[in-house]
């Protein structure tokens, strides 16, 4: 399953990056965030593509999750 994350606003977006990474079933297409700063940053260290627009992360994926 593809599944992207959509903003870091949240205390576990993080923890929920790392928990995504380690099912082999799933392929972590991307992260947006509405702070492009923040997340490309984040993006970056957790080595996870960066997705500037959230309906090119939409299109690219079956499920997202929100840690808005």
């Amino acid at each position: 399953m593809r599944i992207g994350l959509m903003s870091f606003d949240h205390l576990h977006a993080i923890s929920y990056l790392a928990a995504l990474s380690l099912r082999p079933d799933i392929e972590l297409v991307g992260v947006t965030d509405q702070d492009p700063e923040r997340g490309s940053r984040l993006a970056q260290t957790h080595n996870v593509p960066f997705i500037e627009k959230a309906d090119e992360l939409l299109d690219r994926v079956d499920a997202v999750i929100i840690t808005s």
